[in-house]
């Protein structure tokens, strides 16, 4: 399961600001992406050990609001399905 920038938005606050990109997780934090949408998030870093409950991702910048908890149902049995640093893909719904 992962989640990252499948989707970057340009935004243009005034005619004097440059066009910015967000990454998906930016979007998910500053409240772009509504509850409940369904997001893919693409070549996200996990940075955090993987827990039972689930693990932090981010977007690889250390841009505010570039990193996600992504909840997920792992039994802990058997080796994780990945490691810190690793690059994932995350699909899933938005929640708070």
């Amino acid at each position: 399961m992962a989640v990252d920038m499948a989707v970057d938005m340009e935004v243009d606050t005034s005619p004097t600001h440059r066009p910015v990109e967000l990454s998906t997780i930016q979007l998910i934090q500053q409240g772009f992406i509504a509850q409940g949408e369904v997001v893919s998030i693409v070549e996200a870093v996990v940075n955090s050990p993987i827990t039972t409950d689930g693990f932090y991702v981010s977007d690889g910048s250390s841009e505010p609001y570039s990193g996600i908890w992504i909840a997920q149902a792992w039994d802990g049995q058997g080796a994780a399905p990945f490691s810190m640093g690793d690059e994932v893909t995350v699909d899933g719904q938005v929640v708070e």
